[in-house]
């Protein structure tokens, strides 16, 4: 499933590819640091999933990532999980890509 259009009621399937994105932006963000408002971090976008490289912006009350490679983007509202190193800095709430 690609999207979903509750307006016209419809379901969009799609193939693998249609799945990627290069960013996300995540609402609702919590940190557990200090960070500059631009930082490099890796992503979790799934539990056990491996991490993603990328780019972080903070912009208010959002964040935008931005990812090395296109990832199969997370579904909305799915949990966000953002590291330097080892060590959890913060995450948020996948809002839209």
């Amino acid at each position: 499933m690609v999207r979903i259009r509750p307006e016209r009621n419809e379901v969009v399937v799609g193939s693998r590819e249609d799945l990627l994105t290069g960013s996300v932006e995540l609402r609702d963000p919590v940190w557990w640091t200090e960070a500059d408002d631009e930082f490099r971090v890796t992503a979790e976008l799934r539990y056990h999933a491996a991490r993603t490289p990328a780019a972080a912006r903070r912009d208010g009350d959002a964040v935008h990532i931005v990812f090395d490679e296109p990832v199969q983007r997370p579904a909305p509202g799915q949990s966000v999980v953002l590291r330097v190193g080892d060590v959890i800095v913060g995450g948020g709430i996948a809002a839209g890509w």
